[in-house]
């Protein structure tokens, strides 16, 4: 197996890549949250670099973090491209594409014609319903193209029929059945002339025919081979992408006219703070209906409980409001004795699945290690913010290998901040000598960049 210079595989990854091969290129990654599905997809492309054109179908809140991923794991050589809302340039030309769900039944005649040699369904339960036009169009799609490789923590999760598309996507000759293959594995039930598929029966024989086709490992089986914490870091589009470059533009020239002005530096670092907080804002506003959808993918795919952190207090609002039945929240306004509730109950109550806290506040002096998995969804100024946040899940009591998710808003100050957070220290989590001067260590970079 051959992987890009420099990159590496943990020993469960390259057994997963070795099953893609295995099977042709026809399978179900079935694989936990977090264990490197995508990766594991990639270097199967890496390793077949005749099987091109490729196709990734992907959600929104996802497109470019493939992006990222197949810039890093695949061959300079490749021609990728993202698919927004408009097609503005021949495909043919481009070795991979990368497409949210939402575009294939708008550019399905096109995307036919491009006979795919490959097809990666990353978050593929997205296709579970047999009527809804979505799985229509990805099965339309599918028909012709020999590789298929399905990515889902979740292929099947309130019945058997959920899988059975995508059995039918990777092996259309042999699962052509839908009524035969849940008569066969599922209990049916009727009532009021409603027909329902509960349960299982013939389990032995369903699992050794997806055993076939579908490699399913845990984190607990693989613990060993993972880091105690790893950090990554996702970029998101952006709904508002006019009025943040309209604000950035505003910014910079503001900036330089005042540096021109010869200003203080005690007040030019006040007044780009305040616009520099402003474009944070602007790129929250713009980046939260995908932060929204990453979440929601989440909570369907795992029974993990998940810690959000932000900044701003109405950011924190929000995303309780919509969650609030399996939600606590914890910011500065709120009483003492309340935020002590929200962390027992986070912690004990199994109901209770997202802790929603302010990363000024819930970064200090509190244990979240019912969690695993955190997002960091808005920057604060220090590394020293972030990695005291981390570690409200990484302390004495955590069972599990922490993961951390930075979801960073593409082309914004969210990108730029990381990069000059990471570039003061050898990571983003790394010791600083002190908050006051990083502040400052970080907004004269930002400073000296415009």
């Amino acid at each position: 197996m051959k992987l890009k210079h420099n990159l590496k595989l943990y020993k469960f990854q390259v057994e997963g890549v070795n099953f893609i091969e295995k099977n042709n290129g026809n399978v179900i990654i079935a694989d936990e949250m977090g264990l490197g599905k995508s990766i594991e997809a990639l270097v199967y492309l890496y390793n077949n670099p005749d099987l091109r054109p490729a196709i990734i179908v992907c959600p929104t809140s996802l497109k470019y973090n493939w992006y990222k991923e197949a810039k890093k794991w695949l061959d300079n050589t490749e021609n990728i491209i993202i698919i927004d809302k408009k097609i503005k340039y021949r495909l043919d030309n481009y070795t991979t594409i990368i497409i949210n769900y939402e575009l294939i039944s708008k550019y399905i005649k096109y995307l036919k014609k491009l006979q795919f040699e490959v097809m990666i369904l990353d978050e593929s339960h997205y296709v579970k319903n047999i009527l809804a036009l979505r799985t229509k169009y990805i099965i339309s799609l599918s028909k012709g193209i020999p590789h298929k490789l399905l990515l889902s923590g979740t292929p099947m999760t309130n019945s058997i029929s959920d899988i059975w598309t995508q059995l039918n996507i990777i092996n259309p000759n042999e699962y052509n059945d839908y009524t035969g293959f849940v008569n066969r594995y599922s209990n049916i039930k009727t009532s009021y002339g409603i027909t329902r598929y509960i349960g299982v029966k013939n389990e032995k024989e369903l699992h050794s025919k997806l055993n076939k086709v579908m490699i399913n490992r845990k984190k607990s089986e693989v613990l060993v081979q993972l880091p105690l914490k790893r950090r990554m870091y996702l970029p998101l589009p952006i709904v508002n992408r006019k009025e943040y470059n309209n604000l950035s533009v505003q910014t910079v020239d503001n900036i330089k006219e005042r540096k021109e002005q010869n200003m203080s530096s005690q007040k030019l670092r006040i007044y780009a703070l305040s616009r520099f907080e402003l474009l944070k804002q602007a790129a929250i506003r713009g980046k939260l209906p995908y932060i929204i959808e990453w979440i929601n993918t989440f909570l369907y795919a795992t029974d993990e409980k998940l810690v959000i952190f932000a900044s701003h207090n109405n950011i924190i609002n929000i995303l309780y409001n919509k969650y609030r039945n399996i939600a606590v929240k914890y910011h500065g306004l709120d009483k003492i004795e309340d935020r002590n509730k929200s962390v027992v109950s986070f912690n004990k109550n199994p109901k209770i699945r997202l802790f929603i806290g302010s990363i000024h506040t819930a970064s200090l002096g509190i244990t979240l290690a019912s969690a695993s998995i955190a997002i960091i969804i808005e920057l604060g100024w220090t590394p020293s913010t972030m990695i005291q946040s981390e570690d409200r899940l990484h302390r004495i009591g955590q069972k599990h290998n922490v993961d951390i998710y930075y979801l960073l808003a593409k082309d914004t100050i969210d990108e730029k901040i990381a990069s000059i957070l990471e570039e003061k220290s050898e990571c983003i989590g790394s010791v600083m000598d002190g908050a006051k001067k990083n502040n400052y260590k970080l907004l004269d970079k930002l400073i000296d960049q415009i």
